[in-house]
């Protein structure tokens, strides 16, 4: 499921089926992680409105520049 969901450019299928191998990673393996990467994207402090996707994807349709004066 995860390496089909890296394949898929249907975000929301993307998210489904990632929601789905961590049900049964859950359910199936004996483990559980206990760390996550950390994703870090620098912003100047007048960028407002970005957010970072869960799926790494970029998107600006909602960001803008504040004008300081």
């Amino acid at each position: 499921l995860v390496v089909q969901a890296k394949q898929i450019l249907d975000q929301e299928e993307r998210k489904r089926l990632y929601w789905k191998a961590q049900e049964i990673f859950h359910r199936d393996v004996p483990w559980v992680p206990l760390a996550h990467s950390i994703v870090v994207v620098p912003t100047l402090s007048k960028v407002k409105g970005f957010q970072i996707d869960p799926v790494g994807s970029r998107r600006f349709h909602r960001v803008w520049i504040e004008n300081g004066n």
